[in-house]
């Protein structure tokens, strides 16, 4: 036997709570539409993949890979080594240092992805480059955008004497690291390419 509860007509007091109601979901949106957004947010931003290699914890593989590069072409460096107060007093903390040599002095390197860069971005670096250039004689600041074998880059600094504030072309870019390993392009080439073709899974030294 079906249960049939009588229907009255609705109250005043039961009118005003309904139409509250209503208001209510129409501010909070579809059901589970929110939930749905963030999950779709969490999907959408991709993060770097953090990865080891030689004892140290890169926050992107694309950082383990300059760093293979470095090894590859005999550069004494270290990651994330010392920070800095720039101009305004933020905080920097550059990604690497390429230690002097005796014959090269000391170059900080910022890596970043190869996409263009945000022009707060841009004017941050050329901030630090600038000051580091102006604060000590013998140093330089490169800012590197892709992986070594297709990377952009530019550099800032004093060498010899002679101050470097700006982008490189691909020659500059090569003579730099021809420079600073004091070996031939082919050595270069190789470098870079060992660097994009390094396995880190499982492992792996580079």
């Amino acid at each position: 036997m079906v249960s049939i509860t009588p229907s009255f007509p609705p109250t005043k007091a039961n009118k005003a709570k309904h139409s509250r109601q209503r208001k209510k979901n129409a501010l909070a949106g579809p059901r589970y539409a929110r939930p749905v957004l963030a999950a779709l947010c969490e999907i959408t931003m991709i993060k770097p993949i953090e990865t080891r290699y030689k004892g140290y914890r890169f926050r992107s593989r694309l950082e383990a890979r300059w760093a293979v590069f470095f090894d590859h072409l005999g550069f004494d460096w270290e990651y994330e080594y010392e920070g800095f107060q720039i101009d305004g007093g933020a905080p920097y903390l550059p990604d690497f240092l390429l230690k002097d040599d005796g014959s090269f002095p000391d170059v900080w390197v910022e890596v970043k992805p190869q996409k263009p860069m945000k022009p707060k971005e841009s004017k941050r670096y050329y901030q630090v480059g600038k000051s580091l250039a102006n604060s000590e004689e013998h140093t330089g600041f490169l800012v590197t955008m892709g992986d070594p074998l297709e990377a952009n880059a530019f550099l800032f600094g004093s060498f010899g004497g002679e101050k470097k504030l700006g982008p490189l072309v691909e020659s500059d870019f090569i003579n730099f690291f021809l420079a600073k390993s004091k070996k031939g392009h082919e050595d270069i080439y190789n470098a870079a390419r060992a660097a994009r073709s390094a396995r880190f899974e499982h492992g792996e030294s580079g």
